[in-house]
């Protein structure tokens, strides 16, 4: 407002300026999270297009506060402008002045775009759920997580891009199409913190019962091999985005972006999805149509709040016996069962942990942990069988996204004996690895020519869609294709700046590996900022 003023020499203008932007952008702001569970960003100004079309499909309620701030904002200017008379004397001062208010506004610039302040002035949160980015923009009011959006809005290349030179590297291929003869279904399954514990049996850590056992057995018809995701006990859409998209380092998403969702759509299929949790959480009700679902179920979408595994896979085969049998189906669903935390205090009738030198803390977390786990892998078998003997081919591809949590600091890690020092590399596979694993009926087989049987490569999230695609003959995007020869040599590549070369975790590549990471690094940002599906996008 000072700044108006300097610059039209009135009160009542700069008062009238800076209410009608300020309060404009509230407005928006307001309807869009009406809308759609959303704030306005700054990166949203880029899609105003984008946004006429999406208004155009609503009917805007006025709403009685917005009334209330018109008037307010009418009186406001009045005021100012009848009893506000001064003026700044002269052109030279008025010059000064502006000058003064915008270097001023530069200097608190940092404060504003600073995350962990930002972090830290969260206000309410006995209100709030703190994990709901929209409800933490909403206790900060609208100004200031606004502006602190204000850096995201442009688009940060690595270094050394040349578009150009991005676009000749995915120009040197085509799109493979998925021919009607080669059509297999994918079920695809990413598990709440589910981790095979077993593999970490030592002096300290034992299991009581082989709750794994069917676990295993299913195993030993899957191709699987360790999953090295970016996070540990928390960061679930890390992974999950990872998989979908094909990137290594996923991001914020406002508007449709490329996606493996978004190709299999393009060749036919159906894409749809599920999830027992919250659609704001994440904002997986927006990022999920941008990514190419067409249709995406909540737990909001249902009468009961339900998020136990029993009615997890009891929805997907719902869902498959209720598809659109004339289409092919890809169907990428979440479960929540085994989120952490786990409850320290005490544990279940079953045991499934010798106590032995564990403290009751360790294994009372243990046991409701694996509780749940053996409760998900039996329906994980169950789901295999369902799937056996049916005519259709279908491919079943489910993984954990993260470690579970096991205590502050990890205590329950270190009372268990795992090594997790992430200068060792069994410290740093320990600390970062799930496992995947890729299960096909014979019918699948059959269409593939592929057994889905053995043991497979460490590879990062960001690649398994591409195994998934390579077991099924198919070519998959131009993206993709391109990727292959990064993952041959590059197969785990984590946006925290480490690789695995020669099968060594290093942050030192060769020369080689240095400028294939270089290649895919520009290739990834060009393929993120290029979407090329807008043809499926229905008015």
């Amino acid at each position: 407002m000072l700044l108006f003023w300097f610059l039209f020499g009135r009160a009542g203008a700069a008062f009238g300026t800076a209410a009608g932007i300020v309060l404009g952008f509230s407005v928006a702001n307001f309807y869009k999270i009406q809308l759609r569970d959303d704030p306005l960003l700054a990166i949203d100004l880029t899609t105003v297009g984008e946004a006429g079309d999406i208004l155009s499909r609503y009917q805007l309620t006025f709403h009685w506060k917005i009334g209330v701030t018109i008037f307010a904002v009418v009186f406001g200017l009045l005021f100012a402008h009848f009893l506000m008379r001064g003026r700044p004397p002269g052109r030279r001062v008025r010059a000064i002045g502006a000058a003064a208010v915008l270097v001023c506004g530069a200097a608190c610039a940092p404060l504003y775009a600073n995350d962990t302040l930002y972090d830290k002035q969260v206000a309410g949160t006995e209100l709030i759920d703190i994990w709901s980015d929209m409800q933490v923009y909403v206790s900060k009011g609208f100004v200031y997580p606004f502006l602190h959006s204000i850096p995201d809005a442009f688009p940060h290349p690595p270094e050394g891009y040349d578009e150009e030179q991005a676009q000749a590297l995915l120009g040197a291929y085509e799109d493979g199409t998925i021919e009607e003869d080669e059509q297999v279904n994918i079920i695809s399954i990413m598990l709440e913190a589910y981790m095979d514990l077993s593999v970490f049996e030592n002096d300290r850590f034992q299991l009581s019962q082989d709750l794994y056992a069917p676990l295993h057995e299913l195993q030993a018809e899957c191709v699987s091999g360790p999953l090295v995701t970016n996070i540990f006990a928390g960061g679930t859409k890390d992974t999950e985005q990872g998989f979908l998209t094909g990137y290594t380092d996923p991001g914020t998403y406002r508007s449709p972006v490329n996606t493996y969702v978004w190709y299999l759509r393009s060749q036919g299929y159906t894409t749809e999805g599920f999830h027992p949790g919250g659609g704001w959480f994440y904002n997986r009700k927006n990022v999920n149509e941008y990514f190419g679902f067409e249709r995406y179920l909540f737990v909001e979408d249902f009468e009961v709040e339900d998020r136990s595994d029993e009615f997890f896979f009891a929805e997907l085969k719902e869902m498959w016996e209720s598809r659109d049998k004339s289409a092919p189906y890809f169907n990428y669903s979440l479960s929540f069962q085994n989120h952490g935390g786990y409850d320290t205090a005490s544990t279940g009738e079953v045991s499934y942990v010798v106590q032995g030198e564990l403290s009751d803390e360790t294994y009372n977390m243990l046991n409701n942990y694996l509780t749940g786990v053996a409760d998900t892998t039996q329906r994980l078998a169950d789901l295999a069988d369902y799937f056996r003997d049916c005519e259709e081919p279908v491919v079943l591809v489910f993984f954990g996204d993260h470690m579970p949590w096991m205590g502050n600091g990890n205590s329950g890690y270190t009372d268990m004996g795992l090594n997790l020092d992430l200068g060792d590399q069994e410290g740093f596979m320990n600390y970062y690895s799930t496992r995947y694993y890729i299960w096909a009926n014979d019918a699948a087989r059959a269409v593939t020519g592929n057994d889905f049987v053995g043991e497979g490569e460490a590879i990062s999230p960001c690649f398994l869609m591409s195994k998934v695609f390579d077991l099924c003959g198919w070519e998959g995007p131009a993206y993709m294709q391109a990727m292959r020869t990064v993952s041959q040599r590059l197969p785990v590549i984590q946006s925290l700046g480490n690789y695995m070369e020669g099968g060594v975790i290093t942050q030192t590549l060769s020369p080689e590996g240095a400028e294939l990471a270089a290649d895919f690094s520009s290739l990834e940002y060009y393929w993120q900022n290029h979407f090329a599906y807008a043809d499926l996008i229905s008015d």
